[in-house]
């Protein structure tokens, strides 16, 4: 399992009166196409990551694979249909 943690800056804006965050922070495996995007989120991405360590708690590895962090990256936004690369 992949530890690489990356940060940036936590940025936070009100729209329609929810919190949106704009940050990058955590492992590739547990980011949601929402953080990787940069688009602002909110806690629908804690559910996405809770549901990333289920998956690998009862399989044994995580959902999407990758050799380096940034093929994690393009298989999560690959299969949201988010592909940027």
């Amino acid at each position: 399992m992949l530890t690489l943690s990356i940060s940036a800056v936590l940025i936070r804006s009100v729209i329609n009166n929810h919190i949106q965050a704009y940050s990058i922070v955590g492992s590739p495996d547990y980011m949601s196409p929402e953080v990787l995007t940069q688009e602002g989120y909110g806690e629908e991405v804690d559910w996405w990551s809770l549901g990333v360590i289920f998956f690998e708690m009862i399989l044994g590895f995580p959902p999407f694979g990758g050799d380096t962090p940034e093929e994690v990256f393009e298989v999560i936004l690959f299969l949201s249909g988010r592909n940027l690369f």
